[in-house]
């Protein structure tokens, strides 16, 4: 088996699309919502954590911090030898221990493009999260893809690489694809990011057939209540016990 590359040119792009994004103030807000309910986490969980941008902000706030993700080859861009990365599917958590804290950012969930896939996730996480924990989570919702599906339709050239994205949202499968092609000196490479838009109603619903609950549901990177005209939402999830 090859070895396996500590970056793919697609990230790399990425990383440089999300470059305007302060980690500062989402790491910060991501703490403050567990200290409005005051819990004091030993051990936190971060699924998707991609890059570790929000890992390097926030891993020395507990005894524990993981950070997972499916791609090892996102994960190895950090060099961070004090973070605990595990490459895994947040729809199968390899973890026997409970965390007092679970979080996940960057709409990683609606790339679970199947309710079923959201079932899974659900119930892997009311799996492992403590008693008293919290999960929360942001996603995009149907107004914030019409609102910058156009937007998201731009080309450019970063570190000698050029890249074109191409966006469109399907309102009827309600699917919103990215596709991005990078083009080197002796290949073109396309990768295709395909996020599922749900409503909240689906997701209140799924949640609380895994034995969870919404303790609330807020206007993303606020503490204002969120509804169906919001573009993306933060929703803050515990344990039926």
């Amino acid at each position: 088996m090859p070895p396996i590359k500590p970056y793919t040119f697609v990230s790399l792009i990425y990383a440089h699309l999300m470059r305007r994004i302060n980690y500062n103030d989402w790491a910060d807000y991501i703490w403050d919502i567990r200290e409005i309910y005051n819990l004091n986490p030993a051990s936190v969980l971060e699924l998707g954590g991609g890059t570790c941008n929000i890992a390097n902000k926030l891993f020395n706030n507990a005894d524990l911090y993981i950070v997972s993700d499916f791609s090892y080859d996102m994960l190895m861009q950090d060099d961070n030898k004090f973070i605990d990365k595990i490459c895994c599917d947040m729809t199968a958590l390899p973890f026997s221990i409970r965390f007092d804290y679970i979080f996940s950012t960057f709409d990683s969930v609606n790339y679970l493009i199947e309710e079923g896939l959201l079932h899974k996730l659900f119930n892997e996480v009311s799996q492992v999260i403590s008693d008293n924990g919290i999960f929360t989570f942001d996603v995009s919702l149907e107004k914030n893809s019409y609102k910058n599906v156009k937007r998201l339709n731009r080309k450019g050239k970063y570190k000698g690489i050029k890249y074109i994205q191409k966006s469109r949202y399907d309102s009827n499968s309600k699917i919103h694809t990215n596709e991005f092609k990078i083009f080197l000196e002796d290949k073109e490479i396309i990768e295709i990011h395909r996020q599922k838009i749900y409503s909240l109603e689906n997701f209140f619903e799924i949640i609380e057939e895994c034995g969870l609950f919404v303790v609330d549901c807020f206007e993303s990177f606020s503490f204002d209540d969120a509804g169906n005209d919001s573009e993306r939402v933060q929703f803050v999830v515990k344990k039926e016990v």
